[in-house]
């Protein structure tokens, strides 16, 4: 039975793994970040194969950048 079949939730109760988390990955999303804060059209590729965290790095870079935004 495939791994994906469990779910993260199950898998980490029923083998007592820690949950997922967001790491290793400060460089890429400083360099995300930098440009989204120019506030500025621009193209960004992002690559790499499949569920690694591409989409995961992209959301984060936004959450960062609001987050540092002064209220207004």
């Amino acid at each position: 039975m495939p791994l994906s079949y469990f779910g993260k939730a199950a898998l980490s109760q029923v083998f007592g793994m820690a949950d997922w988390k967001f790491y290793g990955r400060k460089d890429q999303l400083a360099d995300l970040e930098r440009m989204l804060d120019r506030q500025r059209w621009f193209f960004a590729k992002v690559t790499g194969r499949r569920r690694i965290g591409k989409t995961t790095l992209i959301q984060r870079a936004i959450q960062e950048i609001k987050s540092n935004q002064p209220a207004t």
